[in-house]
């Protein structure tokens, strides 16, 4: 969050200082605008007529409770807005017009303005027109009034007539659809016996409800017998009929049949293996297994087990006819209860239809008197006036009203302004220069190694560095610029053949060119300054030498550049003029003549720089820039524009020049953006170091 508040803070403070750099500079175009506002504004007001005002009210009233609840209401969530804004419509100002025009015929139209508004915490309306004629805007104010009330009642009376003209189509719909209704009711009655028909539905109902009582016994005695084995089915049966005689009324003839035959006898001669086998359990504990005796009751035992597998064979015979015939009673049971619900359905069928005509003759009657009652209320109250807002004070006199003259200089004062803004706006707009840091670094990927301030009043030629310059910001950049250079982080061995150019002329790419070699040379590097600019150089006038022989000379061969290296009052600095003007130094560049006496160079000196032409004014400069190490691009701000620079950047990466950075040159001091960069500027200046040493001695 803090993070964008500063890019937001720095955003405003860019616009601000671009505005005011505008400001600086087209102050004219802000002070004629303005100037004009304020005559235009101070024209039309002198040429204004006098008007008259008039002034009139009119208030909410109360309403007398009728009986009756049909009387006619009025929206009331936006009443007072709705209220202002139909007393300004057009057709109650048109009717107000034809009225005047009508009772007041002696009286010329004329442009009245007519406003209206609710006083604050009340139900009073207050309306008030100005004009240029008196008498008609008065006539017109109290004729807006009437013709509003009279519009309201000609609303009122429409909706009433309306309502009472709609209600009597509904009861007369309602009335038809009462009788056919009520005759569809009495046909009914003579065909039908209705208490005849309710008792065969009862009746109808009760049976339907044994049948189905029936079925689902016999559903459940057959999964029973479906479940239960053979002698689980017999046991059960046997049970039952040993049991106390309940739900007799329910046993059907199969279930009789459960406890006699072939499962009665199964019964019994079960019983009678179980009497043998526990005879010839007891006599085999005193007799041995050949006995005559245990010879005999083990045949008795084989001819009951014989007797056994025909009762048990005869016994399943039996169930499986027992759930045939179970299965024959569901089928009949559910063939009933399909006829008898047939029968249910029909009654019932005949019953709510008898409900529904009913019905229906009920709603209608119900409709038909409310409606009656409703058309009986608003036939009593539609002549009723119950007009809620009421005029409480005509139009007043009118009076008259001046033009505030000096009301209307200041708004043609701030019209002024605004325009003349919007103009420097346009003009911010259209200009592609680059005016401050934060531009440059949004608009350009580059490295920016080097900020030099603004020194001096523009177009004013800079003094060069001294050792003891009292320049401290000024100086202090040329260092930071210096220490760029050799620290920046390279892959290889460091650049030492530097060039340094611009897009256009007077960027100031010299005068940066000649200090930063003076800067290098005071750390103790021998250092050799070139002007390459053989067609506009003047790095001769800044050492005060004249500019031939020269660089120009060296390349042609004339002399060699030992003989041209002139020695400068800062110790290490070396420096070469350029010549006598050339204007084909790009062919030049070319031969590799050049490359032999940069190789010279860099045999004696640690470091070269080449001060060339502007990158769009020759060629010179793409031409020699790829033979070096690096180039220190200058973008001057405030001049150069984003195209020229871009452009110019293009050139030197197409001619595969080693772009090492951009230094950015005449940094206003009061710039946002650079305002953090030397804040402590003077605080190790050469004078106040003087004033310390001197502190110091003292004590």
């Amino acid at each position: 969050m803090s993070s964008h508040t500063a890019n937001l803070s720095g955003i405003l403070e860019t616009v601000l200082y671009r505005f005011k750099r505008l400001l600086k500079k087209f102050w004219w175009i802000l002070f004629l605008s303005s100037s004009l506002g304020v005559f235009v504004m101070g024209a039309i007001t002198l040429r204004k007529p006098v008007s008259y005002a008039s002034s009139a009210r009119m208030f909410v009233s109360g309403q007398v409770a009728l009986p009756e609840s049909s009387s006619y209401r009025e929206e009331l969530a936006n009443f007072y807005g709705t209220q202002v804004e139909l007393m300004l419509s057009r057709e109650v100002r048109r009717r107000a017009e034809a009225r005047v025009q009508a009772l007041r015929p002696e009286l010329r139209p004329a442009q009245v303005s007519v406003s209206a508004g609710v006083s604050k915490g009340t139900s009073i309306f207050n309306l008030s027109a100005v004009g240029d004629a008196p008498d008609y805007t008065q006539a017109l104010l109290n004729a807006v009034m009437e013709e509003f009330l009279n519009y309201k009642r000609e609303v009122r009376a429409n909706v009433a007539e309306t309502t009472v003209t709609s209600i009597g189509e509904e009861i007369v719909k309602l009335e038809k659809e009462l009788k056919e209704g009520e005759d569809a009711l009495f046909e009914f009655q003579r065909r039908n016996n209705l208490p005849a028909l309710e008792e065969a539905g009862n009746e109808a109902a009760r049976f339907l409800a044994e049948l189905k009582r029936r079925l689902a016994h016999q559903e459940q005695e057959l999964n029973l017998l479906n479940i239960l084995d053979l002698d689980q089915a017999i046991e059960r049966d046997n049970i039952r009929a040993q049991g106390p005689d309940q739900g007799a009324e329910t046993k059907t003839s199969g279930e009789a049949m459960a406890i006699v035959g072939p499962q009665q006898a199964y019964l019994q001669a079960r019983q009678q293996l179980q009497m043998l086998q526990a005879e010839l359990a007891e006599m085999s504990q005193v007799m041995r297994p050949k006995h005559p005796k245990i010879s005999q009751i083990n045949e008795d035992i084989r001819r009951q087990q014989n007797l056994i597998a025909i009762y048990r064979q005869q016994s399943i015979e039996q169930i499986t006819s027992r759930k045939k015939a179970i299965q024959l009673e569901i089928r009949s049971l559910n063939t009933q209860i399909s006829e008898w619900e047939g029968k249910a359905l029909e009654s019932s069928r005949g019953k709510a239809e008898f409900e529904k005509l009913r019905s229906i003759v009920e709603r209608a009657r119900a409709q038909l008197d409310r409606y009656s009652q409703a058309y009986r209320s608003v036939a009593a109250t539609k002549n009723v006036d119950v007009e809620l807002v009421s005029i409480m004070e005509r139009a007043s006199v009118p009076v008259e009203i001046r033009p505030d003259f000096m009301k209307s200089l200041f708004l043609g004062l701030a019209m002024g302004i605004a325009f003349g803004a919007g103009i420097l706006l346009l003009i911010d707009r259209l200009d592609d220069r680059i005016v401050s840091l934060s531009e440059f670094e949004h608009r350009f990927q580059e490295h920016l190694i080097g900020h030099i301030p603004r020194d001096g009043k523009p177009r004013r030629r800079v003094r060069l560095l001294t050792l003891n310059d009292e320049r401290h910001t000024f100086a202090e950049a040329f260092r930071n610029l210096r220490s760029s250079i050799r620290y920046m982080p390279l892959d290889g061995p460091r650049p030492r053949l530097f060039m340094v150019t611009s897009a256009t002329p007077a960027e100031g790419k010299s005068t940066i060119c000649s200090n930063l070699a003076i800067t290098m040379a005071l750390s103790g590097s021998r250092v050799l300054l070139v002007d390459s600019d053989m067609r506009r150089g003047s790095l001769h006038e800044f050492f005060g030498c004249e500019h031939s022989p020269g660089f120009s000379e060296v390349l042609r061969g004339h002399v060699g550049w030992q003989q041209v290296a002139l020695a400068t009052n800062i110790e290490n600095l070396h420096f070469i003029p350029r010549g006598l003007s050339l204007t084909t130094a790009s062919e030049i560049f070319l031969r590799p003549e050049t490359d032999a006496i940069l190789q010279g160079f860099l045999d004696f000196y640690e470091f070269i720089i080449f001060d060339s032409p502007p990158v769009l004014a020759a060629d010179d400069a793409t031409s020699l820039g790829p033979k070096l190490d690096a180039v220190l691009f200058i973008f001057r701000l405030g001049q150069t524009t984003g195209r020229q620079a871009k452009k110019s950047l293009d050139l030197l990466y197409g001619r595969q020049a080693n772009v090492l950075g951009v230094v950015l040159n005449c940094i206003d001091p009061c710039m946002p953006d650079y305002k953090y960069y030397y804040q402590y500027a003077g605080y190790y200046s050469a004078s106040e170091g003087n004033k310390r040493k001197k502190s110091h001695a003292l004590s």
